[in-house]
């Protein structure tokens, strides 16, 4: 089974999830990635009650560029079940 780390690529559907979870979870991936992030930092502060610390500028924009580098074919993603399983 692929791994996929982007919108783009294959999911690893570890929970299971409401008709409704999946809607949204769809609507979400049409999204901008910008759009994404933001949302992903509101859920987690809904899921933990705190604020998360903002990120590096130079650490996000390393993100960005390797989301954009597997998105395009350049790199591919490992599985990271299979890589913990390594350490």
């Amino acid at each position: 089974m692929p791994v996929g780390l982007t919108p783009q690529g294959c999911r690893i559907n570890v929970f299971l999830m409401t008709a409704a979870a999946i809607r949204i979870e769809n609507e979400i991936r049409g999204l901008p990635l910008e759009d994404q992030l933001a949302l992903h930092t509101q859920i987690l502060v809904l899921i933990y009650k705190d604020e998360p610390q903002p990120l590096d500028p130079a650490f996000r924009e390393e993100i960005l560029r390797r989301i954009e580098e597997i998105d395009a074919g350049e790199v591919q993603g490992s599985d990271p079940f299979e890589a913990l399983r390594r350490m």
